[in-house]
């Protein structure tokens, strides 16, 4: 039927994101930042740190880590997955 096209489209553009991950490192203020991560990425693993924040490795699809960067300051350290433009925009 008609809604066929628009769910192949959903699902080819589900398939063909784009993920980047790496780490991140967030101060207790940066709470909200932390949560919205857990909702919008995977997380790999967190750390606490000394200071009460924490270093989390996070693998997220590119509009969503566009997004935090934009709205909440999102600042990550790629890893070796990245790729190389998104590295020079200091993730």
């Amino acid at each position: 039927g008609a809604g066929t096209g628009l769910l192949l489209d959903a699902i080819e553009e589900y398939l063909h994101r784009e993920i980047v991950g790496g780490t991140v490192r967030l101060t207790v203020r940066q709470s909200k930042l932390r949560a919205l991560l857990y909702d919008r990425a995977r997380v790999v693993r967190e750390r606490n740190l000394e200071d009460g924040g924490w270093e989390i490795e996070v693998e997220m699809d590119r509009g969503d880590f566009l997004d935090l960067q934009r709205t909440g300051g999102l600042v990550m350290k790629p890893d070796a997955r990245s790729s190389s433009n998104l590295m020079s925009t200091h993730l």
